[in-house]
């Protein structure tokens, strides 16, 4: 069983925000089938309307969340630099830092002995 179609047999049995079975969703009805019409009836779909399925309890659940004023996405967790890491990072700046800049070599950047 793909992916797709094992999301769409979950989202067939009951909603899964509510744990219920709301009236205004798309598969209010199918969710009043058998398992065996349930799965007869998501194979007979279409890829663009297995798509919209998926894509709209996405967006539901978006929704429900932003309503309760839950974010939708996580904050993103960046692992902080070793402090090997860090501390080469500030060595390789400093280095660089204390250079002096090089002088440009080539027809423009040459200078004219004289």
């Amino acid at each position: 069983m793909d992916l797709l179609r094992e999301k769409l047999v979950l989202l067939a049995i009951e909603c899964p925000y509510t744990k219920s079975n709301p009236p205004t969703c798309p598969l209010h009805d199918v969710r009043k089938l058998d398992p065996a019409s349930i799965i007869d009836w998501l194979d007979g779909l279409s890829s663009e309307e297995k798509d919209f399925l998926t894509l709209y309890h996405q967006c539901c659940l978006v929704a429900q969340w932003e309503a309760e004023g839950v974010d939708a996405l996580p904050p993103v967790s960046v692992p902080a630099p070793s402090a090997v890491g860090r501390k080469q990072t500030r060595k390789t700046a400093v280095a660089r830092h204390r250079q002096p800049a090089k002088p440009r070599q080539g027809a423009r950047g040459a200078r004219r002995a004289g």
